[in-house]
């Protein structure tokens, strides 16, 4: 595979009915940061944009625009001194501001999320804390005030690192939420099957999975007995390893969208074409400029 050359611009075109036109433009600096974002509709106006301003390599500033490029709201951000974002500040167009910290406390690899208006009134806190390989083992969740722990969620984990249990208590005496997982695996150790259950054993829903000799998942099939949810997934890949084909199948077994990728000599997505059962196909043509 050739060296990726840095890219400067990205052009996304779309063509529905025949009719083609910009989707998306983005554009970056020689360090790959991303400057600029913009959505356009159909007629060529501006849908969304948004325009990123660093120091270094972080993000100190993003502003949005909303159709036709009026200003919707501006976010600002505040590092700590391990580089980790501890305070997000947006101001509206109405004049409103809501600032949001992030407190860290290392030792107890904890994190206490506050948010704020622009009088200092907190409108909200969330506690975290993690394990050593950084996953959740515990979220609370407070009132308006911040003052009244309303909600409480608790994790844990097998050895590997898969989810083992869930279990979320509320403090308005409603039942708790409970689900257990359970797992399945090939000679290789990939996870083939998962059957989540609530405390009493009863299946809430389930996840078959199946995988190429590289390790790709080649389909997936999910059923969410709690919700009614159903998606069962394909997908195919190159040789290099990149993604061509993407297939979503109802519960007939009946293809309701097929999305088929062509990549460019620096494996990079030139085009996607997406079917959709009743509603005909839709093109995108990713256009790259470098810099030289």
């Amino acid at each position: 595979m050739d060296t990726i050359p840095k890219m400067k611009k990205l052009y996304i075109y779309a063509t529905e009915n025949e009719n083609r036109y910009l989707l998306e433009f983005r554009e970056f600096d020689e360090q790959g940061k991303i400057i600029t974002e913009v959505a356009f509709y159909e007629d060529g106006s501006v849908y969304e944009k948004v325009v990123h301003t660093y120091i270094g390599d972080k993000v100190v500033q993003s502003n949005y625009f909303s159709e036709n490029e009026k200003a919707s709201h501006t976010v600002s951000f505040s590092y700590d001194d391990n580089g980790d974002v501890n305070k997000e500040s947006t101001w509206y167009a109405d004049g409103s501001l809501t600032i949001k910290t992030i407190e860290k406390d290392l030792v107890a690899l904890s994190d206490t999320i506050t948010t704020r208006d622009e009088d200092g009134t907190v409108e909200g806190k969330t506690f975290h804390q993690f394990n050593k390989e950084g996953k959740p083992i515990l979220e609370i969740l407070f009132d308006e005030e911040g003052k009244e722990e309303v909600e409480r969620t608790s994790f844990a984990y097998t050895d590997s690192g898969l989810p083992l249990k869930i279990e979320g208590i509320a403090q308005d005496g409603s039942e708790p939420f409970i689900r257990h997982f359970h797992y399945g695996t090939n000679e290789k150790g990939e996870v083939t099957f998962t059957r989540i259950t609530d405390d009493g054993g009863e299946e809430m829903g389930s996840e078959k999975r199946s995988y190429d000799e590289k390790g790709n998942v080649t389909s997936l099939e999910e059923i969410n007995h709690f919700t009614g949810q159903y998606r069962n997934m394909e997908w195919a890949y190159d040789d290099n390893g990149n993604n061509v084909a993407i297939r979503q199948f109802n519960n007939r077994a009946h293809m309701n969208v097929e999305i088929l990728l062509e990549y460019n000599e620096y494996q990079q997505i030139a085009l996607e074409e997406t079917r959709t059962a009743g509603m005909g196909v839709t093109l995108k043509e990713y256009i790259y400029e470098y810099f030289e």
